[in-house]
């Protein structure tokens, strides 16, 4: 049964992303109509993605994987991933409102493709891990809030 807020186009863009995730060989739940989660872990980190499909957008979150140890360093902190943003090909570094860092990433569904979802992924991927790093000029004033999904 599809809820009223679901459409044809919007179930083929999930359909879509599950085929996307299993060529990829990520496991995934699927925990909403249009939202998926997945995981991946690099370097020992482990990240949870969230994916929602829209009729228009597909939606990539890495939500809350940090945090400020000390709210004085908050404007080196908030300058800094200003400043990443600037230099990233593919995402976004964003706050919520409790000074929680995520990690965000974005694309028409009109363009979905193999090559696009997998270059998303990826980025997304490797810049949560390089503000992990230890040789970042922030990396000791944000702690890391680490989740775990199974990846097979």
């Amino acid at each position: 049964m599809r809820s009223k807020n679901s459409s044809g186009k919007q179930d083929s863009y999930v359909n879509l992303v599950k085929g996307y995730l299993e060529k990829y060989g990520w496991t995934y739940e699927l925990i909403d109509q249009d939202m998926l989660v997945t995981g991946f872990s690099i370097d020992e980190n482990v990240f949870t993605v969230f994916i929602r499909c829209s009729e228009e957008m597909v939606y990539f979150s890495i939500p809350n994987f940090a945090s400020l140890v000390n709210d004085e360093f908050a404007l080196m902190v908030y300058q800094y991933l200003l400043e990443a943003n600037l230099y990233m090909q593919c995402g976004k570094f964003g706050l919520d409102e409790n000074g929680k860092i995520g990690l965000f990433a974005e694309f028409p569904a009109s363009v979905v493709s193999y090559e696009l979802f997998s270059f998303t992924l990826n980025s997304i991927g490797v810049n949560a891990n390089n503000l992990i790093q230890k040789n970042t000029r922030i990396s000791q004033y944000i702690h890391f809030d680490q989740r775990s999904v199974e990846n097979k």
